[in-house]
């Protein structure tokens, strides 16, 4: 029996559309607050995306298999749907809003997951579960400060696996810098790393000027991740 889904797909054309798109042309608008309260419609283009998805802290190719967890109107949807299918990798979509933990690793299991990608705080409960013998060669967390002891509690219970802290404010397109922990050098504090390919970041002060190794300062990011600007709003894009 054929399903009213492949009836209504099956009807479809498959050749690809008659599009032209160039790498300055937009590919979606996100809204993020960050730490204003206020939403803003971040514009990302093509080039912003396909960027991100030749960042070189993972393994990105044709044996990729993500999980994809996140809501498509968070930014880290984007690392998750376009890492994977701009690379020929798999991805496997959660059948719910609601998270559960157990089903996670379920699936995770049965679909041979080796990449996912967790906000800080779902990262902390997740360590907590029953993680032991799961296939995965990736985890990557970020959204906010990542706990040393949930990354330790990773490490003892999953063998061979590597984790990723991830920094980047959605005007860059998900990621900004990453870090590799090393199982043998978790820190109290976890770095927020290294620039990601076509990336660059500079410490400044207060008129733009780069300060030295160590001392403090304003992060300020440019390269091929930075958006367009906010959608409607000219006067916060320039400032």
């Amino acid at each position: 029996a054929i399903s009213i889904g492949e009836e209504l797909y099956g009807s479809y054309s498959k050749s690809s559309p008659r599009v032209s798109i160039s790498p300055d042309d937009l590919v979606y608008v996100i809204y993020t607050s960050g730490t204003t309260g206020t939403p803003k419609g971040v514009m990302i283009e093509h080039r912003s995306v396909v960027r991100l998805s030749k960042m070189d802290e993972v393994e990105l190719d044709s044996t990729t298999v993500i999980l994809q967890l996140s809501s498509i109107s968070f930014d880290a949807a984007t690392f998750e749907i376009w890492c994977t299918i701009l690379n020929g990798g798999q991805l496997i979509l959660y059948p719910s809003s609601n998270i559960d933990l157990p089903k996670v690793n379920t699936l995770i299991k049965k679909h041979h997951v080796n990449t996912i990608w967790l906000t800080s705080s779902l990262f902390d409960q997740w360590v907590q579960s029953d993680i032991s013998n799961l296939p995965l060669r990736y985890v990557l967390s970020g959204g906010d400060v990542v706990q040393s002891a949930s990354v330790s509690q990773l490490y003892s219970k999953q063998k061979g696996v590597k984790f990723i802290n991830g920094y980047g404010p959605t005007e860059n397109t998900t990621f900004t810098s990453c870090y590799e922990v090393d199982p043998l050098e978790i820190t109290r504090n976890i770095p927020i790393g290294y620039p990601i390919v076509g990336t660059q970041v500079y410490v400044v002060d207060a008129y733009m000027n780069l300060q030295g190794i160590g001392v403090a300062g304003e992060l300020c990011i440019s390269g091929m991740g930075l958006s367009r600007g906010y959608l409607n709003r000219e006067e916060l894009t320039r400032e």
